[in-house]
């Protein structure tokens, strides 16, 4: 079981949170749109994507802006985007190992934030368990609950399929929390972090091509569908 990474990033990103971010769309007119999805904290209050971006990226969200920014449309979002062959080289290395013969032949991709677990720098009395991470020359207490039986599913599932954790927050973040989740490294196979991520405007999108399966079998499980990259040719304007 590997953890991997592969950058397909610029030198003109952003200052990063290290959870996995909200989403900007360049309108017709220029201006950006940042998704304002409600987030469910898990001590009670509810929080927008935003809110918890200004918190963790250290000071790069301008809160005068956010007010401005219109409401996020997934849908069109998808639909926008460019080829793949503008933003990525043609020719890219496979990411993951050929699946052996002991491997289940079909994938199931897990999202990590707000898929499997909700994790906050936020004080959370009801947590699950936390642990120290030292981001932004700041040590920092993550604050995690996971989904309700949690483990049951990922013990079942890993039984079925090649489970791979495919996450848009920052390794040094995911990889602990991982190790908790699956401290024997017998559950997940493979491990990618934003580090593989497609970077488009301010967005990381996740390409499964790079992975290296066959996308007939394959089976991704995300809280945001506009965070997978879709090919031209299967995305709806419907």
């Amino acid at each position: 079981m590997l953890d991997h990474k592969l950058s397909h990033g610029n030198a003109d990103e952003p200052c990063e949170n290290i959870f996995s971010q909200p989403f900007h769309h360049h309108n017709e007119d220029g201006s950006d749109g940042l998704s304002k999805v409600p987030v469910q904290s898990t001590c009670g209050n509810t929080k927008r994507a935003d809110d918890e971006y200004s918190e963790l990226d250290g000071g790069c969200a301008d809160p005068d802006e956010a007010e401005e920014l219109d409401e996020f449309d997934p849908y069109t979002f998808i639909k926008d985007l460019p080829e793949l062959s503008m933003v990525v080289p043609k020719f890219r290395p496979v990411l993951l190992p050929k699946q052996t013969r002991s491997c289940p032949r079909t994938t199931l991709v897990l999202d990590l934030d707000e898929t499997l677990v909700h994790s906050t720098l936020e004080p959370c009395e009801d947590s699950d368990f936390t642990f120290p991470v030292h981001f932004n020359l700041r040590d920092h207490t993550i604050y995690v609950r996971c989904r309700p039986y949690l483990k049951d599913f990922l013990e079942r599932v890993a039984s079925m399929f090649e489970i791979i954790i495919f996450t848009a927050s920052q390794s040094i973040y995911a990889e602990q929390l991982l190790n908790v989740l699956d401290p024997k490294r017998r559950l997940f196979r493979h491990r990618v972090y934003r580090e593989s991520c497609v970077y488009v405007e301010g967005n990381y999108l996740k390409d499964l091509s790079v992975l290296g399966r066959d996308l007939s079998r394959v089976v991704i499980v995300d809280n945001s569908p506009q965070g997978l990259w879709v090919p031209t040719r299967q995305r709806h304007t419907d």
